[in-house]
């Protein structure tokens, strides 16, 4: 349901590979019993990156990153992220989801075709079943991606003695990896946050099913951007500054807290348009879902992706949103958490977690 490209079944964790716009991510993890075990990750950064571009990800680049670990095995399993894949909400005919699995696969094909903005070109589509929902609404999700970047992720992922085996949405890696963090939600309505370099998508699922996917907002480059202009300092300083100093918070939080300092005065100005667009599209999202679902309750937002490092930020949202709002990383202690990071105990789970999150077994 969520692979772009499966060649075989495998019973070990593979090497999952998030190819960000500012580097690579690879983690592989061990699962005993109802348990994950992080035991291998690493970052590598483009080389090429600096203050005014970043790299894109090349066969060189990950076997320069795999070499950083001694990962076990030879498959790796690749995250396709936006914009290079596209979900979209389909209501399907009972008869067209009663048919044989090639059937409903060409006519959600068909579907996809006629809605995606990936025009003239040759597209690998997939879908799922979304939970019976109140009234009239999606019972179906269809994502769909152009197979000349599937072929081409493949490729960069088969470098050396290591082949790409599988390919799969960034999406339902977070979603994955969220999920074992925060223990099963079966009736609740919940989402993932990904702040990602190039923009911010939320997940927002109703139990173990995601049921909207969609881009929410600007990425975190654009935030670096514009705090760097309005202080007049080059992006790697205002990368710290975002991080460091953060957002500032009302005066009420930022009394219970720490005073707000005023470099985080001036960066949530730099970037109050971007994070005011963030929560109402958010808010929206959930507000969509819940017309759909409505005997459901909202019970958190997980943040995932380097924008989640941002200080001041989890408060921020769950203020404007009314929804718990927790760094994926700050969820490790949950009771109900299945995943441990292990000797990896100095990972940063927000940047790793798409990568983590394609090693765990699926969520059909």
């Amino acid at each position: 349901m969520l692979t772009m490209l499966n060649r075989r079944l495998r019973t070990s964790s593979p090497i999952g590979l998030d190819l960000g716009a500012g580097g690579i991510r690879a983690a592989q993890t061990v699962r005993r019993r109802d348990c994950w075990t992080v035991e291998r990750v690493t970052i590598y950064e483009h080389p090429d990156r600096n203050d005014e571009s970043s790299g894109s990800p090349h066969a060189d680049d990950v076997e320069r990153c795999m070499q950083q670990a001694e990962f076990r095995g030879t498959v790796t399993v690749a995250a396709l992220s936006a914009p290079d894949v596209e979900f979209h909400a389909l209501e399907l005919p009972e008869q067209v989801m009663s048919q044989q699995a090639d059937t409903a696969e060409q006519v959600v094909k068909w579907e996809v075709e006629r809605l995606t903005t990936f025009r003239g070109v040759d597209v690998r589509a997939r879908h799922w079943l979304l939970p019976a929902a109140t009234g009239s609404a999606p019972n179906a999700m269809g994502l769909v991606s152009p197979r000349d970047v599937i072929t081409r992720l493949v490729d960069v992922c088969s470098t050396g003695r290591f082949h790409c085996d599988r390919v799969e949405a960034a999406a339902f890696a977070m979603c994955r990896v969220s999920a074992a963090v925060l223990g099963t939600r079966k009736n609740e309505v919940w989402g993932v946050l990904d702040l990602g370099e190039r923009q911010a998508r939320v997940a927002v699922c109703v139990g173990d099913v995601p049921v909207l996917v969609r881009s929410v907002g600007t990425g975190g480059r654009e935030w670096t951007d514009r705090v760097a202009v309005t202080l007049n300092i080059t992006r790697r300083a205002a990368e710290i500054h975002k991080c460091d100093h953060g957002v500032a918070l009302d005066a009420r939080r930022a009394k219970e807290r720490a005073p707000t300092s005023k470099i985080a005065s001036i960066v949530h100005g730099a970037i109050r348009g971007e994070l005011s667009a963030l929560s109402n599209e958010v808010k929206r999202s959930f507000e969509y879902v819940l017309g759909c679902y409505p005997n459901r309750d909202v019970t958190d937002l997980v943040l995932v992706g380097g924008g989640a490092k941002t200080r001041n930020l989890p408060d921020l949202l769950e203020n404007a949103l009314g929804v718990r709002v927790r760094r994926i990383s700050d969820l490790l202690d949950e009771p109900n958490c299945r995943l441990t990071l292990g000797t990896m105990s100095n990972v940063t789970l927000d940047r790793t977690a798409v990568a983590i999150g394609l090693t765990l077994e699926s969520l059909e």
